[in-house]
C-alpha cells in the first residue's frame, strides 16, 4: 500500500486564519462610522420616547403620564382623520 499525501490549507479555517484577520481588518474601518450613525438615528427616536412618557411645561416635566398621551392621539378624532386623510393620499 502506499501512502497518498493530502495538502490542506491550514490558514482557512479556525479563529486566526488569513480570512478571518482580513475580515476583522475591514470590520474594524466599519465600526467607527456605524457607531456614529447608530447614536445619530437611534438616540432621537428612544429620546422622543421617552419624553413623550411625561407631562411638559415651560420649566421642564411636571410629571408621568406613561402611555397616556398615546391613548389620547389614539382616541383622538383629528388624529384620526388625519390618518385616514393621509392614507387617501398615498393611495391616488
Amino acid at each position: 500500500m502506499a501512502a497518498t499525501a493530502v495538502k490542506t490549507e491550514t490558514g482557512a479555517r479556525g479563529f486566526g486564519g488569513e480570512r478571518v484577520k482580513e475580515a476583522l481588518f475591514g470590520y474594524s474601518f466599519i465600526a467607527a462610522p456605524m457607531l456614529v450613525y447608530g447614536i445619530l438615528f437611534f438616540y432621537p427616536i428612544v429620546y422622543a420616547l421617552y419624553i413623550s412618557r411625561y407631562d411638559w411645561g415651560p420649566l421642564g416635566k411636571i410629571g408621568n403620564r406613561g402611555t397616556g398621551n398615546y391613548h389620547e392621539l389614539l382616541h383622538d378624532q383629528r388624529f384620526g382623520i388625519a390618518v385616514k386623510n393621509h392614507c387617501h393620499r398615498m393611495k391616488s
